[in-house]
C-alpha cells in the first residue's frame, strides 16, 4: 500500500501535467525588491517553480513513465535556463543595480537548487536525455563549484542555518557530482569544515536552537543531510557522533508546546517538523523527537526544498508515528530558557533570558510565554514578514516583532531594551512538583539610560493552580523614576478595574495588577506571511520618588 505522502506527489504530478502549468519568474519581481524592498513577488513564484520541480522529478523516481520524463525534463531546462537561483534579497546590488556577480552567487536557494538538480541526476540521471545531463552538470559547475573555488564566501564563517544549509547543500552536491575520493572532492570537503565548525559555534553547550525551531528544521535538517551523505559516501562519521549534535537532535522535543505548536521566541514561525529527519534523528541518535502522525505532506515546507521532500519519502519510519506531547521541564541553562509545558493539564509556560545581539535577534530579555496547549494568552509574535529593512539593523527595531515593545517586557526611564551587547544572567532556579521558580538577572539587558542599578525578575509558576506570578525588583541610581510594564496578547482585553481579561471563549485568563492606572493599545504588523494581524499591549504605569520599586503581576488559567 502506497504511504500518504507517495499518493499525494502521484496525484500532484499528475495534476501538473494535464494543466501543463507555466511558471515563469518576472523580471518585474526582481525591479520590485530594487524599488520597494517586497520580496514576495519573487518568491511566490521561485517557490511555485521549486515545488512544481520537486513534485515531478519525485513523482518521476517513484513511477517512472516517459510522458512523466518529457514534462520534467521541460521543467528542468527551465530552471537551467534562470539568470540566476538566488533570490533577489541576497544578490549583490551596485549604484541601485543588481551587480555582475548576480548571476553567480551562491545564496541559500542557489546552493539548494544546485543540490536539487544533482540529487535528480543521481536518482533518476541514467533515464535524462545525455544533453540535459550535460547540461545539469555544466550549471552546477558554473554556479556553484566554480565560485566557490575561487573565492571565500561570508556564509563559511556565519554561525547560524546559513553556513549548514549552503554548506551542506554544497557538500551534498559535492558527493552526488565529483568523483568519489578524488582530490577536488576531498579538498571540497575539508574546506566546507569551515561551515560545519561555524555553525556548531553558533550553539551554546546546551543545544538551543537560538533561532527557533523553524531554523532548526533549516541549519540541522542540511547538517543531518550533509552528514549523513558523508559517511555513506566516504565513510567519515565525524560530525554523526559529535556531543553537541545530540544535544542539538533533542532541541524540537522541549520545544514543542503541543502537537501543532513549538516555541515561538526569536525569528520563529509556526512550521511543521519533516517526519523524514525526526525519523533521522530518533534512529541515528536516540533522541526523543516530538510526536508526528503520518508522512509529512508536500505542502508542510513552503519553500519546498528537495532535500526535506526526498527524506520525508526515504527515511520517515511508520514506527514512529503515534504519542502524544508529554509533561516537560527544561532549562536551557546556557541559552537561559525556561520551558514548561503539561498539555493534559493545559498549562504552558516558558521564559527567555540571553543575549540582545543573536541571530535573527529580537530585543526580548525576560519575555515569556504563558497560556494553556491550545492558546497562549501571554505570546510571542515570532517572525514578522521578510523584507529588505527587516534585515539592516537600523531598520530590523522598527518592526513591531523585533522591537522591545512586542514582547513582555518594561520600558524603563523611558528606556526599552536596544540592539547589541546586552544580556542577562541567572540567578537563581528551584524546581518542586507543584512549582517552579526562575529568577533573571536583566541590569544588564538595558542601556545606562535607564538608569538601572539592579533589574531581577522572578517567574514563580504554581503548576497546580495553573497561576504565574511575576516580580520585578528595580533598583536606580536616581531618584524619581517611571516604568511601564508591558504585555502582549493577540486575545481582546477586557478591563475590570486593576483586573484584566483574556477569554477565547472556551477558556479564561486573569491577570491582575497592582495598580488601576493601565492602557490597552491595539497594534497592527504584518506577520510572516505578510498578513496584517492584530496584536494588543497590556501597559501598567508605574513610579517612584525612590531609588528602587518593586512591582507584581499575577496570571491564573481559571477555566
Amino acid at each position: 500500500m502506497l504511504n500518504s505522502l507517495i499518493q499525494e506527489v502521484l496525484q500532484e504530478g499528475k495534476k501538473y501535467r494535464e494543466e501543463k502549468i507555466e511558471l515563469t519568474l518576472p523580471f518585474s519581481g526582481l525591479t520590485n525588491y530594487l524599488q520597494t524592498g517586497n520580496r514576495l513577488v519573487f518568491e511566490n513564484i521561485y517557490f511555485a517553480k521549486r515545488r512544481q520541480l520537486a513534485v515531478l522529478a519525485l513523482d518521476y523516481y517513484l513511477e517512472p513513465q516517459k510522458a512523466k520524463l518529457d514534462y520534467l525534463q521541460e521543467v528542468i531546462w527551465q530552471v537551467l535556463n534562470e539568470y540566476t537561483w538566488a533570490l533577489p534579497a541576497h544578490l549583490p546590488i551596485s549604484e541601485g543595480h543588481f551587480s555582475l556577480e548576480s548571476r553567480h552567487c551562491i545564496d541559500l536557494f542557489a546552493a539548494e537548487t544546485g543540490e536539487t538538480l544533482a540529487e535528480i541526476n543521481h536518482l533518476i540521471g541514467k533515464d535524462l536525455n545525455l544533453f540535459l545531463q550535460q547540461r545539469i552538470t555544466e550549471e552546477i559547475e558554473e554556479r556553484i563549484f566554480t565560485p566557490f573555488e575561487e573565492k571565500n564566501w561570508s556564509w563559511e564563517e556565519k554561525e547560524n542555518n546559513w553556513s549548514a544549509v549552503i554548506g551542506g547543500s554544497v557538500g551534498l552536491t559535492a558527493l552526488y557530482q565529483i568523483e568519489k575520493n578524488s582530490t577536488r572532492q576531498q579538498k571540497i570537503i575539508q574546506r566546507l569544515d569551515i561551515a560545519m565548525q561555524s555553525y556548531l559555534r553558533g550553539f551554546l553547550s546546551d543545544g538551543a536552537c537560538l533561532e527557533g525551531v523553524g531554523y532548526w528544521v533549516y541549519g540541522f535538517g542540511y547538517f543531518c543531510y550533509y552528514a549523513e551523505k558523508l559517511a555513506e559516501v566516504t565513510g567519515n562519521r565525524y560530525y554523526l557522533e559529535l556531543p553537541l549534535v545530540k544535544k542539538i537532535a533533542e532541541f524540537p522535543f522541549h520545544a514543542a508546546l503541543s502537537d501543532a505548536e513549538f516555541l515561538p521566541f526569536s525569528d520563529a514561525d509556526n512550521v511543521a517538523l519533516p517526519s523524514g529527519l525526526l525519523s533521522f534523528c530518533k534512529k541515528e541518535f536516540g533522541v526523543q523527537t516530538p510526536a508526528v502522525d503520518d508522512y509529512s505532506p508536500i505542502d508542510f515546507d513552503e519553500c519546498y526544498r528537495f532535500a526535506h521532500l526526498s527524506r520525508n519519502i526515504l527515511w520517515t519510519n511508520p514506527k514512529d508515528f503515534g504519542g502524544e506531547i508529554g509533561p516537560d521541564s527544561y532549562l536551557y541553562d546556557q541559552a537561559q530558557w525556561q520551558i514548561f509545558k503539561n498539555p493534559a493539564e493545559q498549562l504552558i509556560f516558558a521564559a527567555k533570558g540571553g543575549r540582545n545581539d543573536e541571530s535573527h535577534n529580537h530585543n526580548d530579555l525576560g519575555h515569556f510565554i504563558f497560556g494553556s496547549a491550545t492558546t497562549l494568552f501571554l505570546t510571542d509574535l515570532g517572525a514578522g514578514e521578510y523584507t529588505k529593512d527587516y534585515f539592516q539593523n537600523e531598520f530590523r527595531y522598527n518592526y513591531l516583532v523585533n522591537a522591545a515593545i512586542g514582547h513582555s517586557v518594561p520600558v524603563i526611564n523611558g528606556v526599552g531594551q536596544q540592539f547589541g551587547n546586552y544580556y542577562t544572567k541567572i540567578v537563581s532556579h528551584e524546581e518542586q512538583k507543584e512549582t517552579l521558580t526562575f529568577v533573571l538577572d536583566l541590569t544588564t539587558a538595558y542601556p545606562s539610560t535607564a538608569k538601572l542599578t539592579k533589574f531581577h525578575r522572578k517567574f514563580m509558576l504554581n503548576k497546580l493552580e495553573k497561576k504565574l506570578t511575576i516580580i520585578d525588583d528595580f533598583s536606580f541610581a536616581q531618584e524619581k523614576n517611571q516604568i511601564t510594564e508591558n504585555f502582549v496578547t493577540q486575545i481582546q482585553p477586557i478591563q475590570k478595574k486593576n483586573l484584566v481579561e483574556l477569554n477565547n471563549k472556551s477558556s479564561l485568563c486573569q491577570i491582575k495588577f497592582e495598580e488601576a492606572d493601565l492602557q490597552i493599545i491595539s497594534e497592527k504588523y504584518s506577520n510572516h506571511q505578510g498578513i496584517s494581524s492584530q496584536v494588543f499591549r497590556i501597559e501598567e504605569k508605574l513610579s517612584t520618588e525612590l531609588n528602587s520599586l518593586s512591582a507584581s503581576i499575577e496570571m491564573i488559567l481559571v477555566k
